[in-house]
């Protein structure tokens, strides 16, 4: 462990060698908090989802490297802000006692679903194309980004008992 923290910090991520592509995962994430406390974990969120569903549009477009290149950075970015963003609203959900367990709840039901994500990202990769794997990732994207349109405005019916 000694060694990675000293090839990220002292080696392969230093402050001039930090534009590579391994090393941005690692500086985004110092960013999202900030981001989330700007804007609200909320709209960070669906931003994510954006720039998820962005990364498939690019894949779609062709299968040269800089397709690849520019779609693994826009979901790398996408990944990090729908996975801290929703973190912290599902922290904001319960209280401070609770928070624990229901953060490790959600740690567990987000990569059980990202393993059999891979799964069937796979049988579908082996069974049709590539294309088909990045059309059917928008489905998932799609129920997210309607889940979080529709339960805020669900929630001001039952407080007011109509549409706000």
């Amino acid at each position: 462990m000694d060694r990675l923290i000293d090839s990220l910090f002292h080696g392969e991520c230093s402050p001039e060698r930090s534009h590579r592509p391994s090393c941005l995962i690692y500086r985004r994430h110092t960013q999202s908090g900030h981001l989330i406390t700007r804007f609200g974990a909320g709209r960070v969120v669906i931003i994510g989802l954006l720039l998820t569903g962005l990364s498939a549009a690019v894949g779609l477009m062709g299968i040269d490297v800089a397709h690849f290149w520019l779609t693994l950075v826009l979901l790398g970015v996408g990944w990090n802000f729908g996975f801290i963003g929703a973190s912290a609203l599902v922290l904001e959900c319960h209280r401070p006692e609770e928070k624990t367990r229901v953060q490790s709840l959600n740690d567990f039901i987000v990569f059980g679903t990202m393993a059999v994500g891979s799964f069937a990202s796979g049988g579908l990769l082996a069974a049709y194309d590539w294309n088909t794997v990045l059309w059917v990732s928008f489905v998932p994207l799609a129920v997210a980004l309607l889940a979080l349109v529709i339960v805020p405005s669900m929630k001001k019916i039952d407080a007011t008992g109509i549409r706000g």
